[in-house]
């Protein structure tokens, strides 16, 4: 089994995992494979690759990716992936416009939020893949967020898009969390230009025998 339990550091490993065996809980990498007979991911633990999808644009920069979003006026536009990122309040057409990725078989980073004045965009999430002969049991969380943008003086670039998240196990259990939402665009509250929110990204999970309540 592949148990994995809270760590009081973040740390990287560099293989995937295909026998019994005790491995870090925070990866670090665009994307990340874990192979073996049983997964067990305990309450408090995390398995996350948030921001470690395509770069945010750094200040009046588009923000990379096959759905960046771009910089117009003094404010980015989200990253797109599942769906399009929303536009910066000082533009209509800087969030990112294309839809990519499989729904069936998601392995996509996030792209990149736009970049404001003086404000970085949000990095999209990272990619995450399981595939567990047996029984995937969650109990912490699973995430592949987009990062929200940076502010700076009233303008602000705009959220990552979420990554991808890919399961495929025998038996499925657990009562944890799954997650690979968009990043939101700056601060809301008090600025000038306000950057896009970013689209969420893709989950998919196959099972032969599902008892969980995952959410």
């Amino acid at each position: 089994m592949i148990r994995l339990e809270p760590l009081s550091g973040c740390r990287s490993f560099s293989q995937s995992p295909s026998q019994d065996s005790s491995f870090d809980t925070c990866f670090i990498a665009e994307q990340r494979t874990l192979i073996g007979p049983s997964l067990d991911v305990s309450s408090n633990t995390h398995i996350s690759l948030d921001g470690n999808g395509y770069a945010g644009g750094a200040n009046y920069n588009k923000g990379s990716g096959p759905s960046s979003g771009l910089s117009s006026s003094n404010s980015g536009g989200g990253g797109g992936h599942a769906g399009k990122g929303g536009n910066s309040n000082s533009s209509t057409t800087n969030g990112g416009t294309t839809i990519y990725g499989s729904t069936l078989s998601p392995s996509t980073p996030g792209s990149g939020g736009g970049g404001g004045a003086w404000a970085a965009g949000g990095n999209g999430g990272g990619v995450i893949r399981l595939d567990i002969k047996n029984i995937t049991t969650i109990n912490g969380s699973v995430s592949a967020n987009g990062l929200n943008a940076t502010d700076y003086t009233g303008y602000t670039g705009g959220g990552g898009a979420g990554g991808s998240i890919f399961i495929t196990t025998d038996t499925l259990s657990g009562s944890g969390f799954l997650s690979s939402q968009g990043g939101r665009g700056g601060n809301i509250t008090n600025y000038y230009d306000v950057g896009g929110g970013a689209s969420g990204g893709r989950i998919a999970v196959y099972y032969n025998s599902n008892s969980s309540s995952l959410k």
